[in-house]
């Protein structure tokens, strides 16, 4: 299905988010979650840890059950280092976006993650920027943050969203997709499986198990 629609437009443009899409995000901070859990008696577990992790009371909701929540916190950026987000597929993925360069794909990056994340993903898969020909748009240079449904606005004005995909790991990508009237992607290497997804209206050749699976 993806294949014949793409095959039957004058321009093809693909959108991808950066985080458990273009690099493993989720599998890095649930290998500091649980090496903390070591030496941390959090009875919640490691799926409460993770859904703290961007409250920006983080500290103080943690404090209220535990009186070690300032030392977890600071132990927890301790192993940032240790445990970095890497690219999916490693230095592969830069073959990845080759071949979707070399079929005539135009191809844009939109995350909410900070330019800082985008730059190391760049350094550490070999990719070129030159292969984001619509754009890379994070939360340094957007005036409307993902998932705010104006965050497209500045690619849309490059390429229109009817001939336009969006490549996203979560039912919050899938929204935004919904919102801004473009295709959807789904890849199953964040936290949504391809069973949520198809509950969630995705139909199943638009789902694949990683982005070395997708193919236009």
């Amino acid at each position: 299905m993806i294949k014949y629609l793409m095959e039957n437009m004058t321009e093809k443009n693909l959108i991808f988010d950066l985080d458990d899409t273009l690099i493993d995000t989720s599998s890095a901070i649930l290998r500091r979650i649980y090496e903390l859990l070591d030496c941390y008696p959090v009875r919640e577990g490691a799926l409460y840890i993770y859904h703290l992790l961007a409250h920006s009371e983080r500290e103080s909701i943690l404090a209220t059950r535990y009186d070690f929540s300032y030392e977890f916190w600071r132990d927890y950026e301790k192993l940032r280092k240790k445990f970095r987000n890497r690219p999916i597929g490693g230095k592969g993925i830069k073959n990845k976006l080759e071949q979707l360069s070399a079929q005539g794909i135009r191809m844009g990056l939109l995350t909410r993650a900070p330019n800082r994340k985008v730059i190391e993903f760049i350094r550490d898969s070999g990719v070129q920027i030159e292969f984001f020909q619509l754009g890379i748009y994070d939360s340094d240079n957007l005036r409307y943050k993902k998932p705010h449904p104006l965050c497209f606005h500045p690619i849309l004005q490059k390429c229109g969203s009817e001939n336009t995909f969006y490549c996203g790991d979560s039912l919050e990508d899938l929204r935004l997709a919904r919102k801004s009237k473009i295709n959807f992607i789904a890849v199953c290497t964040g936290l949504t499986n391809r069973e949520t997804f198809i509950q969630a209206g995705v139909k199943n050749g638009m789902i694949f198990g990683n982005i070395f699976e997708v193919e236009l």
